[in-house]
């Protein structure tokens, strides 16, 4: 079902919601595990606790219907759009040294980092056959969706991977 009420105070949760279950989903179609902590959070939540998928709602701005960014001039009066991005990250625990600095095995590191890239497979594509397949719940295929890089992060025992899909709703 297409996002058609963008005046209800939910709009932005709903739609971070319906990506969020829709990365999820992609997971599942991989045979992944899908954490037990998702959720939407709040302008790029800390990758405090692992394993994690999280989505976010980021850089809300009006759109007069050059997707993704265009701004004309006078256009604005003819239409009332606005595009906005959704962050989506996967974080799994990641260690790359003991507790006394000492490295962790090559062999170790090189399991958790293939983990980390079916994660990353699993997530980007997964979500990609997602949207086009219709089962995104809060976007129809037909509205303007760009989908961003996907980069690592490693950051206080967490790793993974996020990237940034962008949404056009007129």
């Amino acid at each position: 079902m297409p996002v058609t009420q963008t005046t209800d105070p939910l709009f932005f949760q709903k739609v971070a919601e319906s990506i969020l279950n829709s990365a999820a989903d992609a997971l599942r179609c991989y045979g992944l595990d899908v954490p037990d902590r998702l959720f939407v959070g709040f302008d790029s939540p800390p990758q405090d606790c692992c394993p994690e998928l999280v989505a976010w709602v980021s850089n809300v701005r009006v759109w007069d219907g050059n997707f993704p960014d265009g701004l004309v001039e006078g256009r604005l009066l003819c239409f009332n759009g606005i595009a906005f991005d959704v962050s989506i990250r996967i974080g799994r625990c990641y260690i790359d040294s003991d507790s006394d600095g000492n490295g962790i095995e090559a062999s170790i590191l090189a399991d958790w980092s293939a983990e980390l890239y079916k994660d990353a497979a699993a997530l980007y594509m997964g979500w990609l056959y997602q949207w086009r397949s219709g089962r995104v719940e809060e976007l129809s295929n037909c509205d303007p969706v760009t989908i961003g890089t996907m980069t690592p992060y490693n950051s206080g025992g967490c790793a993974g991977h996020e990237f940034t899909i962008t949404v056009g709703v007129l």
